[in-house]
């Protein structure tokens, strides 16, 4: 049994020298961690300059949005809109006196309201009044319907008073259709529907583009930037939508992507007003942080100082660095207007790397080493032997 200790130090003395020697190299592969940044491109790549983050670069960078286009002709002015009476509608008709008088009492009973004032407004435009018949309202405004029910029923009936509504409106409606909740027709009343009103009604998906909205009337597309209508001093109330009217939400195309450090994710944008403060701290309109992992920063494996934003600039490519160790450098940050296409990426820590690194390597140095202590014990056993 003397060759048998020999046989296990040979063993062993390979054991070490294979571990030993992948260490070496897993190790040496972290030396790559640490290139900077703003070193050249490897070949076939594409090309690019950095640029530091400054007040200068922040406004030279900055978009402004294309002006409201004009009303398309034809539009309803708001002040002076009222809603005309068509085919579908039902009209709810009142009368105080009785249609047909108990002439043996002499009595005067009033009319059932739920059973005789309610009237649809037939293909031709007209309902049917009992004692008169037929009577065209399509076209008239309440009002002026009141007036014609009053003067065809004055012929049966001594100064008749009646009360006449809409009480369904059915003849005119517009649609919505698109990247919205609640896509649809929606009907058009005695109040004006504007069309901010309409795609607030219709609810706007997240991905849907409110910069691009079309305005289908006819055989017209007006394009619409209903996002600046929303903040405009009048909150397009001028854009009254007419019947037949069709409304689009298009998808947005407009979206960066976040890398690195930060949670990574696809998010829309609005190419004017999205700041790069608003993808590194994302939250809601309380202000509370939205997704998982959003205090990365705090949390010590970001590196703020390396914070980046990688834009196409035709055959190359411009990086823009954001040194976000101070909270003034959030200023900078919440100005800085991102485009469509841009990358965020957030840096991380070297030790975070490392960390990284060692979790990954070691189950793979665990099953080189374990052996070595195996024959280590082995040959403790046969040399007390």
């Amino acid at each position: 049994m003397r060759g048998v200790p020999s046989f296990f130090e040979a063993f062993r003395s390979t054991l070490r020298l294979l571990a030993t020697s992948m260490l070496a190299v897993l190790i040496s592969g972290c030396a790559g961690m640490v290139q900077r940044f703003d070193e050249p491109a490897s070949a076939n790549q594409i090309p690019f300059t950095v640029e530091p983050v400054t007040p200068a670069l922040v406004a030279s960078l900055a978009q402004q949005p294309p002006a409201i286009p004009e009303i398309p002709p034809g539009t309803p002015q708001l002040s002076e809109y009222v809603y005309r009476i068509g085919p579908g509608d039902v009209l709810s008709i009142f009368l105080n006196q009785s249609l047909f008088a108990d002439t043996r009492t002499n009595s005067v009973a009033l009319v059932d309201r739920v059973a005789e004032s309610t009237y649809v407004v037939d293909s031709d435009g007209r309902v049917f009044l009992p004692l008169h018949g037929p009577l065209r309202v399509a076209g008239l405004t309440p009002g002026e319907a009141y007036t014609a029910v009053r003067d065809a029923l004055a012929r049966f009936i001594n100064q008749p008073q009646v009360n006449l509504r809409v009480s369904e409106y059915r003849s005119q409606r517009v649609a919505v259709a698109g990247e919205v909740e609640k896509p649809g027709f929606f009907p058009i009343t005695d109040r004006p529907m504007t069309i901010t009103e309409a795609v607030i009604t219709a609810g706007v998906k997240p991905e849907g583009d409110l910069r691009r909205v079309v305005l289908k009337r006819g055989e017209i597309d007006y394009p619409v930037d209903v996002f600046q209508l929303l903040q405009s001093p009048d909150f397009g109330q001028r854009w009254v939508l007419k019947d037949g009217d069709v409304v689009f939400v298009p998808r947005n195309i407009n979206k960066v992507y976040v890398l690195g450090e930060a949670p990574n994710r696809t998010e829309f944008i609005d190419p004017y007003t999205t700041s790069l403060a608003q993808i590194l701290v994302p939250s809601d309109q309380r202000g509370t942080a939205v997704l998982a992992g959003a205090n990365y920063l705090q949390a010590g494996t970001a590196r703020p100082g390396s914070i980046f934003v990688i834009r196409a600039d035709g055959n190359q490519a411009r990086v823009f660095h954001l040194n976000g160790k101070s909270p003034e450098s959030f200023i900078l940050a919440d100005r800085f207007q991102l485009a469509s296409g841009d990358i965020v990426y957030v840096s991380t820590r070297e030790v975070t790397r490392f960390n990284r690194f060692i979790a990954q390597i070691l189950p793979s140095l665990t099953s080189l080493v374990a052996p070595v202590f195996v024959i280590d014990r082995l040959d403790q056993v046969f040399s007390n032997d």
